[in-house]
């Protein structure tokens, strides 16, 4: 949650019950979360529903689609219309000067095949996105097998996400699943002018703090 603040905009694609947008919701983020299972948006409805702060309701969608999907037709037509409605208004650009786009894929064992979708949308109207004021993080979750685990995404990211430069990727060990097998934490970074020439790495600690949600659902029986 450290990586997020009041008034951010978050797309979970894999969303399930809510782990992470319903914490998200509670800090004042606007969500957009999505899964493809029906009982898992059921659930994850009602978490946002229960867990909605009482003194300044904000806004979420939830949406149950297949990941392409939902980032082809929820994801991009948002961003967009949000950058374009910040870059119009001088107000809403020095309000949300400090503010950012999460977008959070977190199935580790396919996730990373869905960025595919991203290299065709960075093409379409650079001119106009040259002009976006809110940098784009992008978390994604996925497994690695190599000696070398961040050599190993870094390639694998390399045939998804040719136009995506070495300093714009930066990965952290999340946990180990099986002798030879670690569940790691991609972090893309778009369209980020403030460090435009940094490269800066995502907390290295297991990000498994408590969870900050109440009465947190996942099925009938609890």
């Amino acid at each position: 949650m450290d990586i997020l603040h009041h008034n951010d905009l978050v797309f979970d694609v894999f969303a399930g019950v809510g782990p992470f947008v319903v914490p998200a919701l509670m800090l004042g983020c606007t969500i957009y979360a999505n899964d493809i299972n029906p009982e898992s948006v059921k659930w994850m409805t009602i978490n946002l529903k229960t867990n909605q702060p009482k003194k300044s309701p904000k806004e979420y969608h939830v949406f149950n689609l297949d990941g392409r999907e939902f980032l082809q037709t929820i994801v991009f037509p948002r961003i967009e219309s949000y950058q374009k409605e910040i870059v119009d208004d001088n107000e809403k650009r020095w309000c949300l000067s400090d503010n950012k786009i999460i977008i959070l894929m977190n199935l580790p064992d396919i996730a990373l095949t869905f960025l595919d979708v991203f290299s065709e949308w960075l093409l379409k109207d650079i001119e106009e996105k040259e002009q976006w004021i809110l940098p784009i993080h992008i978390y994604c979750y996925t497994f690695s097998k190599g000696d070398n685990r961040n050599e190993d995404i870094r390639m694998r990211l390399k045939t998804i996400l040719p136009n995506i430069n070495h300093d714009q990727i930066s990965c952290r060990f999340v946990r180990k699943v099986a002798p030879n097998k670690d569940m790691m934490c991609v972090r893309i970074l778009l369209f980020d002018k403030k460090n435009n020439n940094e490269i800066t790495s995502i907390d290295k600690t297991n990000n498994e703090e408590e969870n900050p949600a109440k009465r947190f659902k996942q099925d009938s029986s609890e």
